[in-house]
């Protein structure tokens, strides 16, 4: 079971995606919200309390503030992104991409969608995975691969306390390591985005991660 702070952080961030769902008619939205949830309490495990509590709070923490930024964007820009900015472009090509090649075309997007030396291919095709999934069950709304963001801030978080508790730093300390690297402005300014900076970024603490218990692993 989580703690009080962490169920009113999840019931407060549910409420504003399906406020937000229905006042975009974007009921895709609140499907792929839940299955995230799901999803985090497969790989956790219901009985690991902390580490759920973990994810939760930043979770819900980073959708709140990418739906802010949404109509913060709308607002300024007239569209949900800052200016014409390079999540406009990875959109329209994704895009272009599911309409008119399979999912089983990877190589089609350097080919036929953007160029030979373009350095996102993956991101692209990430992105249309998300478009083809929404299309069947309400449309695809800009604000989900941003909850795919908070989604992988969420497990940065779990990876950076364990970390922490690995060197034996205390639990207080690791857990404000833990949310000051996570929930800090930039990197909730980058989960709020369609951007590959969070991705990339969660390679980056996992990769650190699994070598450290590796190379541990392997010296005793």
């Amino acid at each position: 079971m989580i703690n009080i702070k962490s169920k009113f952080l999840t019931i407060i961030s549910s409420i504003f995606i399906i406020l937000f769902s229905l006042e975009q008619s974007s009921l895709a939205v609140i499907p792929i919200y839940i299955s995230f949830l799901f999803l985090s309490k497969f790989i956790i495990g219901k009985r690991n309390k902390i580490y759920n509590e973990i994810f939760i709070n930043i979770f819900s923490i980073s959708s709140l503030f990418s739906i802010f930024l949404y109509y913060i964007f709308l607002n300024n820009f007239g569209i949900p992104f800052n200016g014409v900015s390079d999540g406009v472009i990875y959109e329209y090509d994704a895009n272009y991409f599911i309409n008119n090649f399979s999912l089983f075309q990877y190589s089609s997007i350097r080919s036929f969608v953007t160029f030979a030396w373009h350095n996102s291919p993956a991101y692209i095709y990430i992105l249309g995975i998300f478009m083809k999934i929404s299309s069947y069950i309400g449309g695809y709304n800009t604000l989900i691969p941003r909850l795919f963001n908070s989604f992988l801030l969420g497990f940065i978080g779990i990876l950076i306390y364990k970390l922490g508790r690995y060197f034996d730093l205390k639990t207080k300390t690791t857990t404000l390591i833990t949310y000051i690297s996570t929930l800090s402005p930039l990197m909730l300014w980058l989960a709020g985005q369609i951007n590959r900076d969070i991705i990339i970024a969660f390679l980056i603490v996992l990769f650190v991660y699994s070598w450290t218990t590796l190379y541990n692993n392997s010296s005793n």
